[in-house]
């Protein structure tokens, strides 16, 4: 496997509580996303040394131990479940892992929220709830019709229009390739594309959109002339009889 394929991919409920405890979070993830790859019957190293190996990865006994019993149980309470995910590499995994910066560990939280909505689209446009949605590990902002309740700390940095939602986003498009329009209630986004790229499928979009429309209501003008044509000739056919 390539060095940039190696990510922990997993379900954006592992990030549930994370401003509160990123370490266990952090461990959750690890462990979840190694018991999928070595012991699941998606499994892609036959054995714990295999993966090791290849991932170049140290795990002592007592973790490998907990790798199989917490990854077995996590990965049993979400696998059913069809659930938004996402994922980090290897390479930002151990260098964030141990990070205590609130700012830090808010921009993770983002970037995994975007990746969970955008999954291989090259843009997308997402409402600004479901972002903070997400950043919370939820699949929705809405739950039976209520409204998501979102931690303080998240709903502190990701305020709309606020100097510390900008600098998230500025952190985010420096180093994650992030690429924005901002809107009313959410932003039209890609993490692949450049800005002008963006741009021109966000208008594209719009001319299409546009000609469709017109397209559609000339096929109604169309229909209705033609019922009407079909009208008047029946009153005429009636007349003369």
């Amino acid at each position: 496997m390539k060095e940039s394929s190696k990510f922990f991919n997993f379900p954006i409920q592992l990030l549930h509580g994370f401003m509160n405890n990123s370490k266990e979070c952090f461990a959750n993830i690890f462990d979840y996303s190694v018991f999928q790859m070595v012991y699941s019957e998606d499994a892609i190293y036959d054995d714990l040394d295999e993966f090791m190996e290849e991932w170049n990865i140290s795990i002592p006994k007592s973790r490998a131990n907990r790798i199989y019993s917490n990854g077995k149980l996590l990965y049993d309470s979400f696998n059913s479940f069809n659930l938004p995910w996402t994922g980090i590499h290897k390479k930002t995994y151990f260098k964030i892992r141990d990070e205590t910066d609130e700012f830090k560990l808010i921009c993770f939280l983002a970037y995994s929220a975007f990746k969970s909505i955008i999954q291989k689209k090259q843009w997308c446009k997402v409402p600004n709830d479901l972002i903070l949605a997400r950043m919370a590990g939820l699949s929705g902002y809405k739950n039976k019709g209520r409204a998501a309740i979102i931690p303080s700390k998240i709903a502190y940095w990701m305020k709309s229009k606020s100097q510390r939602r900008k600098r998230v986003f500025q952190y985010l498009e420096t180093y994650n390739g992030l690429v924005y329009l901002p809107k009313s209630r959410g932003i039209i986004f890609s993490l692949t594309c450049s800005f002008k790229e963006l741009v021109y499928y966000v208008e594209e979009k719009k001319v299409v959109k546009e000609i469709s429309e017109k397209d559609r209501m000339a096929k109604k003008n169309q229909t209705l002339n033609e019922v009407k044509a079909e009208m008047r000739e029946l009153i005429r056919n009636r007349n003369r009889n």
